[in-house]
């Protein structure tokens, strides 16, 4: 597995594959982003969204002014054109069967004052609306002491009907005066069906 420096740090490549995505989302998708100005850009931060597709990985990494690294299932990198991209958007393999391993390397990454991307359903959901939340995202924030940037994706289980995406930026949340896993993740997926909510409503 690669290494990752810390912080805001990423390689040509990562901003190379970023201009490409932002290009290719911009004009096929006309992509667009609300809240940026809400992520913190600089520190260890965790960002958590809804997830619908696998575009989302790369969607979240596009849109938000600062470099930011998830876990991808191993499966995905057997594509190589696919995995050489979501490799270089500073994607990790993750093997599902190791347990506690993504955890720690997600650990890592916040030491390192990195943004890493979570999802608080753990996987994708396929229905309507969101799903249940696990209390992955709540052990990360609440272990490290890290605030969750909470984020709505719509459409992008659409795009093979090139409907327009839309990422939206929430204000970040803090762990502190929590010590239940499970009650920050619902905390956190509450946050971004509101985001949800007040999106529909434009």
């Amino acid at each position: 597995m690669k290494s990752h420096k810390a912080e805001s740090s990423a390689s040509w490549f990562y901003w190379t594959a970023r201009f490409v995505c932002m290009v290719l989302f911009k004009v096929g998708w006309r992509l667009s982003v609300q809240g940026a100005e809400n992520v913190p850009l600089s520190g260890s931060v965790i960002f958590s969204s809804n997830h619908r597709s696998y575009a989302d990985p790369p969607l979240v990494s596009v849109s938000c002014p600062r470099p930011i690294h998830f876990l991808a299932k191993k499966e995905l990198f057997r594509f190589r054109p696919f995995g050489w991209l979501i490799t270089n958007l500073n994607s990790h393999p993750l093997n599902r069967k190791s347990g506690s391993g993504g955890v720690k390397e997600m650990q890592r990454l916040l030491a390192q004052r990195c943004g890493v991307l979570v999802f608080p359903e753990g996987k994708r959901h396929k229905s309507p609306g969101l799903g249940s939340a696990k209390p992955g995202v709540g052990l990360l924030a609440i272990k490290t002491k890290t605030p969750v940037v909470p984020i709505y994706i719509h459409n992008s289980d659409l795009m093979g009907y090139f409907k327009k995406l839309t990422v939206v930026y929430g204000s970040p949340i803090s762990p502190e005066g929590f010590s239940s896993y499970q009650d920050f993740a619902d905390r956190v997926l509450s946050e971004i069906q509101d985001l949800r909510k007040r999106f529909l409503k434009q």
